[in-house]
């Protein structure tokens, strides 16, 4: 019954999205689309500095935005509704005799699960769009990812929540994320359609997807500079963007992560940490190999539910605590389980015993694919990025490789070991969709790390330009 009023309510919505943009369309003038695309050409960096200095008018810069998320929606269907009065805030942001914050006039798309006046929140499910790098995929609850992948915007505000991971989103579409500590972003206006979660999970924070791993540390210093969300939401923690770490150039010691026995690397995914290795080596960092001190599918229980909302995980849990291993999964009980605080204190602890300063790890063992007709949490494939959310660490996401497709077949054996029967028969099918798709790092902190991970990123990036 829930699911049949949510697709009334995604008709509806589709609907009002299309006359939106029917009178948009109408509205625009031919003769300014030259402008417009040069006004969308703009990296983000540079777009501030002109509309910082006056040379652009706010109303310009968002009727160009329109412009171009138009042309994205009719091609890739990623928007639900265009906001109204967003012209007349241009408009109001021109007259201004001094620009108003950092991000003065930059327009940005949100997802539909963040409160904004006078804008539906229907914190729907449903929405299943084109992947932007390549039609014949799709990415479920994709289209912030979407828009700004194909140009829409510079960066979307999303929430990390559900099966579905930023990091995966930010990883199918080749796009940046970081998802900071808890309460180091305002959640206020954040809503999550999923019973049971906590306000202090990891699994409810707002964040931002972006193109680069340069516009991520932007915006974030542009949030958390002066503590100036604290004013408005004191449940933030009162912690400044820090410069010094950020323009650090110090080199770090990095541990790495190659891939997970519950789903081993897949294609070129086998080889991308060893090339990270050598880039970042390169710069003088030093890399040592890092074991993870517990199974990272055991935050999974049998139900696809993230366990580390109760504060425990479930079974299995290696070089930590006593623990009898011989009781089978339906034996184990909740006080026999290791509280979620002494796993992250033993990552802590692995991480201070072998002076590593940020961990870097595969985002998934595979490139961008369709995700859709499969349940990966099911498969331990999400551990790869769920391990971070539960350990509430600072965790970026950035792309370094492409796929080639030349070791695609190969590898799948890889997957006999593991009884990964089903997804051999899928991955194998996916063969001609996964060249060329993009295969993301993620690069994790301690808590409140948030520069420093954004420090390692934007040097990663650089492989990129």
């Amino acid at each position: 019954e829930k699911r049949g009023q949510e697709i009334v309510l995604e008709k509806i919505k589709t609907e009002k999205r299309d006359d939106q943009i029917s009178q948009l369309k109408s509205s625009l003038v031919p003769e300014e689309f030259s402008k417009y695309g040069e006004i969308v050409g703009f990296t983000l960096k540079r777009l501030r500095e002109k509309l910082y200095k006056r040379e652009l008018l706010a109303e310009d810069v968002v009727q160009a935005f329109i412009w171009k998320s138009i042309q994205v929606c009719d091609e890739f269907d990623c928007a639900v509704e265009f906001i109204s009065g967003a012209l007349d805030k241009g408009r109001e942001l021109d007259k201004m005799s001094m620009v108003k914050g950092p991000l003065h006039g930059v327009p940005f798309c949100v997802s539909e699960n963040i409160g904004i006046s006078g804008v539906d929140c229907s914190l729907s499910d449903l929405n299943r769009v084109l992947n932007p790098l390549n039609k014949n995929l799709h990415v479920v609850g994709g289209g912030v990812a979407c828009l700004v992948g194909a140009g829409g915007a510079h960066f979307g505000v999303v929430i990390n929540g559900g099966k579905s991971s930023v990091s995966t989103l930010a990883h199918l579409c080749g796009l940046s994320t970081l998802i900071t500590t808890s309460l180091r972003l305002s959640r206020r206006g954040c809503f999550i359609n999923r019973q049971g979660m906590d306000f202090d999970d990891k699994a409810f924070i707002p964040a931002i997807l972006s193109k680069s791993a340069e516009d991520q540390a932007l915006i974030l210093q542009a949030l958390l500079e002066n503590n100036l969300q604290t004013k408005s939401d004191s449940c933030c923690v009162p912690l400044a963007w820090n410069s010094q770490v950020f323009e650090s150039k110090q080199k770090f010691r990095i541990g790495y992560i190659s891939g997970f026995q519950s789903f081993p690397p897949i294609g070129d995914s086998q080889f991308v940490i060893g090339r990270v290795k050598s880039f970042l080596e390169s710069a003088g960092h030093v890399f040592v190999p890092f074991d993870v001190p517990f199974d990272p599918a055991d935050f999974l229980d049998s139900n696809s539910s993230l366990d580390c909302n109760e504060g425990v995980v479930l079974e299995k849990v290696k070089n930590l605590i006593k623990f009898d291993y011989a009781k089978s999964r339906s034996d184990v009980t909740k006080p026999d389980r290791p509280k979620k605080e002494d796993l992250i204190h033993s990552f802590l602890d692995k991480m201070n015993h072998q002076k590593i300063d940020v961990v870097i790890s595969l985002v998934l063992p595979f490139p961008g694919i369709s995700l859709e007709d499969v349940d990966p949490v099911d498969e331990g494939i999400m551990a790869y990025t769920l391990m971070w959310n539960c350990l509430n660490f600072p965790v970026g996401v950035v792309k370094f490789w492409n796929e080639s497709g030349i070791h695609w077949k190969s590898s799948l054996d890889l997957l006999d070991k593991s009884g990964k029967l089903v997804w051999k028969q899928k991955l194998l099918k996916e063969c001609a969709n996964c060249v060329g798709m993009p295969i993301g790092v993620q690069v994790a902190g301690r808590p409140f790390q948030e520069e420093l991970v954004l420090k390692i990123m934007v040097e990663l990036d650089d492989i990129n330009k």
